[in-house]
C-alpha cells in the first residue's frame, strides 16, 4: 500500500490480541455500511496497530495536517 508523503497516521500500542480485535472490528464496521467512515488499518504487527487518521468530520486528514 503506497502512502502519500506525510500521511497522518495513528499508531497504537497494546496487547496483540486487543489490537487484533480492534482491527477486526474496524473491518466489520467498514463492511457493514457504506455510510460509516471507518479508518483504514494500514498495518498490524505484534503490539502495534497503524491506521489512517480521521479529522473531526470523519474524513481522512490531508497530508501535512498532523496533530500533536
Amino acid at each position: 500500500m503506497a502512502l502519500a508523503a506525510a500521511t497522518p497516521l495513528i499508531v497504537k500500542r497494546d496487547r496483540p490480541e486487543r489490537l487484533a480485535g480492534e482491527a477486526d472490528g474496524l473491518a466489520a464496521l467498514a463492511a457493514a455500511a457504506d455510510a460509516l467512515v471507518v479508518p483504514r488499518v494500514m498495518a498490524l504487527a505484534g503490539d502495534l496497530l497503524v491506521m489512517e487518521a480521521l479529522d473531526a468530520s470523519g474524513r481522512a486528514m490531508a497530508p501535512g495536517s498532523a496533530r500533536g
